[in-house]
């Protein structure tokens, strides 16, 4: 379900694009209008389980810096790459992490490929080769730049994963997707700080409307049913679950 609604976000980024807002400020607004929630669900999780108090002052800088790759670094090249590609070719390349969490996995933890995994890896990369060299022959090199930029949000999304896992375990789904987002808030927050001035949050009210689905619909839920399914089955099962995803975006 959490990918279902992660494909969705390519979509409507697209059409945000169409209103000439740039990613900086799209992403400032979709952690705007999320963060609240993160806060509640927080400061509830603390009342509930005192117990996890001390533990959350000990992980909270570390976690604030896993959810700084996950939903920043990510996002961020994400939302670049898509000025130049279609959104189902980002959805395509993006859900090729798989692939990045299966090899790091092997390299970091020594955890075996099977054949199985292989052969879906494979089968993965040719369905990407078909929609790039179809973009390609459509659009041009920017589709190369394009395709790297998502690459590199794949690339740091995975790292996210691998890096969750032991901390879900150690804090639980809930208070762990909580400071992730607030690591991710915090550097975004001081981008759009740097780059643009406060007047720049004036959009168009089309765009607060897409803004406030991709908070809610393809980061708020989404994050808190990712990080859930993750302590239930593993980064490396959770992401090949995911490869759905290019499916769900181009239907």
């Amino acid at each position: 379900f959490a990918t279902f609604l992660f494909s969705t976000k390519g979509i409507f980024i697209k059409l945000a694009y169409q209103y000439g807002v740039d990613s900086i400020t799209l992403m400032t607004y979709r952690m705007l209008l999320s963060l609240p929630f993160y806060i509640v669900v927080f400061l509830w999780m603390i009342r509930k389980t005192s117990a996890l108090t001390r533990t959350i002052k000990v992980q909270f800088i570390p976690v604030m810096g896993i959810g700084l790759l996950g939903y920043y670094l990510s996002s961020y090249f994400d939302l670049e790459g898509l000025n130049y590609i279609s959104s189902q070719l980002e959805r395509l390349l993006l859900f090729t992490y798989p692939t990045v969490v299966v090899i790091l996995s092997w390299l970091v933890f020594g955890n075996r490929i099977s054949r199985q995994v292989f052969g879906a890896l494979i089968l993965a990369y040719a369905g990407v080769f078909v929609l790039f060299y179809h973009d390609l022959g459509k659009q041009g090199d920017g589709v190369i730049t394009g395709s790297l930029l998502v690459l590199t949000a794949c690339f740091t999304f995975a790292c996210y994963l691998l890096l969750s896992k032991t901390k879900i375990q150690q804090l639980g789904s809930l208070v762990f997707t909580c400071i992730a987002m607030f690591g991710a808030s915090a550097m975004i927050f001081v981008h759009f700080s740097v780059v643009h001035d406060i007047q720049d949050l004036s959009i168009p009210m089309p765009v607060f409307w897409i803004s406030l689905w991709l908070a809610i619909g393809c980061t708020v839920i989404p994050s808190f049913l990712m990080s859930a399914g993750i302590a239930r089955v593993g980064p490396e099962q959770a992401s090949i679950v995911g490869g759905s995803g290019p499916v769900l975006t181009a239907l």
